[in-house]
């Protein structure tokens, strides 16, 4: 048994001397993620609306890549005004979406970068940062207001 602890104890110092290392080799790399995914949103600083042709958006960070920013874009069948709702994930309310929703997240560079497509907006939002649709909660309570995007190139 003192065996096993002692093998246990040596993993257990190799783990942290290589972490150690790491930090110390690399010692920028947990500033700047820390500061890339806890920076402040700014409107006067955002980047191109992509030239996919979608109607509405949605920016949010996302729970399951570490928070960091994203938007959806989508359009609609009908001819209706939808909104979102935000239960943990961002459903489109009140309409059908036309395709599939486009994903991208901020780069570094301070660009969308298309992700994907998927059926709904998010399957975790973390925080809503902006959208030109309405946000309402899962009982109806309005979350955020519509707003305009900045250099929208529609």
């Amino acid at each position: 048994m003192t065996k096993g602890l002692k093998l246990r104890g040596r993993k257990v110092i190799s783990l942290l001397l290589v972490s150690l290392l790491f930090f110390v080799m690399f010692p920028n790399i947990t500033e700047n993620f820390k500061a890339y995914a806890t920076s402040e949103f700014s409107a006067s600083k955002m980047p191109k609306y992509p030239s996919n042709g979608q109607k509405y958006w949605v920016i949010f960070r996302e729970g399951y890549r570490s928070s960091r920013i994203e938007m959806s874009t989508c359009d609609v069948l009908d001819n209706v005004t939808p909104s979102i709702r935000w239960n943990r994930n961002l459903t489109l309310q009140g309409a059908r979406v036309n395709g599939r929703v486009n994903q991208y997240y901020l780069t570094e560079n301070n660009t969308w970068e298309q992700i994907g497509t998927y059926d709904i907006f998010s399957d975790w939002a973390t925080e809503i940062i902006a959208s030109n649709l309405d946000i309402f909660d899962a009982s109806g309570n309005l979350v955020k207001k519509s707003t305009t995007y900045l250099n929208m190139s529609l």
